[in-house]
């Protein structure tokens, strides 16, 4: 579906945020599972986010942040 790809929303404007708290979350997950250290894990995974991806603190807060400029929060 490459209208629907990162890269193609980008292009025509799409705003994409991580969640830091999901990343640590997952980070952890992956190195629990691999025998690896959480922090190295995290860092190769912060180090490699995508251009067009805002990592934010927490997704909650950029919603209600969002929210407060008129910025509507569509959850599909």
């Amino acid at each position: 579906m490459a209208p629907a790809s990162i890269e193609s929303l980008a292009s025509r404007g799409t705003t994409f945020l991580l969640c830091n708290n999901a990343l640590t979350f997952l980070a952890g997950q992956v190195a629990a599972a691999r025998g690896l250290e959480a922090e190295t894990v995290y860092n190769d995974m912060r180090a490699n986010i995508l251009p067009s991806v805002t990592l934010v603190p927490a997704m909650v807060v950029a919603i209600d942040q969002a929210q407060q400029a008129g910025i509507s929060y569509h959850k599909q």
